[in-house]
């Protein structure tokens, strides 16, 4: 509220006196117009390699996790550090899904008789 205040009357009054006069910071004011501007580079990058990972973890049966999606963009000559992918695949809720172990169908403990060994292995 403080801030746009300042904001709206900063072409007739300083903006230093005014963060004075309301006990806020300079730098909090202007970083909080910053704020109100167009995203950075870095987060721009960052939602489009967002994307570009959910494509590629969807495309793979969901099964892979940030070191083979990180693989793929590697070889797709995309630069991206493994921390980066695991952070993006994890703010999006994106992980491998684990493999289904197959049940044993074998049951060793029977009464019947055990074929013989004829090949003596």
């Amino acid at each position: 509220m403080k801030y746009q205040f300042i904001a709206a009357h900063h072409q007739e009054y300083p903006v230093k006196t005014m963060c004075r006069v309301l006990e806020v910071a300079v730098s909090g004011f202007y970083a909080w117009l910053r704020r109100l501007g167009a995203p950075s580079r870095r987060s721009q990058e960052n939602t489009g390699l967002g994307e570009r990972i959910a494509r590629i973890y969807h495309a793979n049966r969901q099964v892979y996790g940030s070191p083979r999606i990180h693989a793929v963009l590697r070889a797709e000559g995309q630069a991206c550090g493994k921390k980066r992918v695991a952070r993006l695949m994890r703010e999006r809720g994106l992980s491998a899904k684990p493999h289904k172990h197959r049940t044993r169908t074998t049951d060793s403990q029977h009464e019947q008789p055990v074929a013989p060994n004829l090949l003596n292995r």
